[in-house]
């Protein structure tokens, strides 16, 4: 994801938080995977909470995290528990952190477990089905999201055999189609209220914003608002 991508989706985001603090009251809030705790701050921000949480892998990024006031905890998503009781959160956050994982089942059971009945989470990922990557794919190249290597990106003009971040946790591990991700949510009990695309490769700005209202599925990230639903017969009426 490019800085022009990247910067579209923090903005999107943090409109979406602004939408949620109209119906929260100083919400217990946890960033899911919050780095640095930049985004998390201004994230609690827009919501009208104090009570701000994160956990990530990364302890530098932690440091800084605390030093911005986040109360953090380091957790391995993929196989560990996230470390606050059932039902703790009314607000979560959980952005680009999905697709680095092994396991992202760990991840979404997790989120469930921790957010109370009726909260609700804002997810982003980038899309596998964007529209640059459909259009890479008709061609035969590899999407950009996702890299047969470990080392390099292959099989697409817009990388090249660019070298993939040293960290292990830059590189994709796996990759959300719109469908895909739309079915694992509602597998692990949500309900997806809003749905948006964000960024639109090559176009500009003022371009993505008019195709992606009605083509959200084309945009470079997925952005998704879900609630928590408890029973079984929720789930199946969604």
């Amino acid at each position: 994801m490019r800085n022009r991508e990247a910067a579209a989706a923090r903005r999107k985001i943090l409109s979406c938080a602004a939408k949620i603090a109209l119906e929260e009251n100083n919400p217990k809030f946890l960033d899911v995977g919050c780095g640095d705790g930049k985004l998390t701050v201004e994230f609690a921000a827009k919501i009208g909470t104090k009570e701000c949480y994160g956990v990530d892998s990364d302890e530098p990024a932690l440091i800084e995290a605390r030093r911005r006031g986040v109360t953090v905890e380091k957790v391995d998503l993929n196989n560990e528990p996230v470390p606050f009781p059932d039902s703790f959160f009314d607000v979560m956050l959980c952005h680009q952190v999905a697709e680095h994982l092994t396991n992202p089942d760990n991840l979404f059971q997790e989120i469930w477990r921790v957010l109370r009945t009726g909260g609700r989470c804002l997810l982003s990922v980038p899309n596998l089905c964007s529209l640059h990557n459909r259009i890479f794919v008709l061609f035969g190249w590899h999407p950009t999201v996702i890299s047969p290597s470990t080392k390099f990106s292959f099989g697409n003009p817009a990388q090249r055999g660019e070298r993939l971040r040293k960290m292990a946790g830059h590189r994709h591990n796996t990759a959300f189609s719109p469908a895909g991700l739309k079915e694992m949510l509602k597998f692990y009990g949500f309900r997806i209220e809003n749905y948006y695309g964000s960024g639109l490769h090559p176009f500009g700005d003022k371009v993505a914003e008019f195709l992606l209202k009605p083509f959200p599925g084309l945009g470079v990230v997925q952005i998704a608002i879900v609630r928590k639903v408890q029973t079984e017969e929720e789930r199946a009426n969604d």
